[in-house]
């Protein structure tokens, strides 16, 4: 395949990429003076206080209920100033597609990303010309997060589409696993998403 475009994270998103297995996992940490948030809580406790330092008074928005994105939870329980979860977790707040969040300045709106996990949300973030969407793994740079068969698939395929109708070219999506992105970018270089549009 051909090199891809690579996207230069502004100023106030930092990716923390942590260690999960043989892999890595991204937590995503928004700074911002008027309140600042973390996404997802990567899998040891251990790796992802390293990662953040003395880092609190964030809200953490968890975007599915992986072992690989909440392992490190309890480490952050009590610097966490509120969580957001689709699932059950300790300390959090319960979230549902549709829902709106306000985050110090920062507008948050849920949004539906069932198929990988079957209670996975995405959180579309703005602040002034500031977009990203916190997809976790429902979709990577030139890729989909795995489905446990067809129907899962199915559902995937119809709830980011849905998702994607609401995110403008110039989204930065933060993935649960991979490099940061674009909607412009897999618009062109994502098979998945490529031929759903096309299709």
């Amino acid at each position: 395949p051909s090199p891809r475009q690579s996207v230069v994270p502004p100023a106030e998103l930092c990716q923390i990429a942590l260690p999960f297995e043989d892999d890595w996992v991204n937590v995503w940490q928004l700074n911002h003076p008027d309140g600042s948030l973390l996404i997802d809580a990567g899998f040891h406790s251990r790796d992802l206080l390293a990662a953040i330092g003395d880092f609190s008074g964030f809200d953490l928005l968890i975007t599915h209920p992986h072992r690989d994105h909440i392992g490190g939870l309890g480490a952050v329980l009590d610097r966490a100033s509120r969580i957001f979860s689709p699932s059950t977790l300790p300390s959090a707040e319960i979230v549902y597609p549709s829902q709106t969040i306000e985050s110090g300045s920062w507008r948050i709106t849920v949004m539906d990303l069932r198929g990988h996990h079957p209670l996975a949300v995405g959180y579309r973030i703005q602040l002034g010309e500031s977009h990203f969407f916190a997809s976790g793994d429902a979709v990577f740079a030139r890729s989909i997060g795995g489905c446990a068969g067809k129907t899962a698939y199915q559902l995937a395929r119809a709830t980011l589409l849905e998702a994607w109708e609401q995110l403008n070219p110039e989204t930065l999506i933060l993935t649960g696993h991979g490099p940061l992105t674009s909607v412009a970018i897999e618009n062109r270089e994502n098979p998945f998403i490529a031929g759903w549009l096309g299709g």
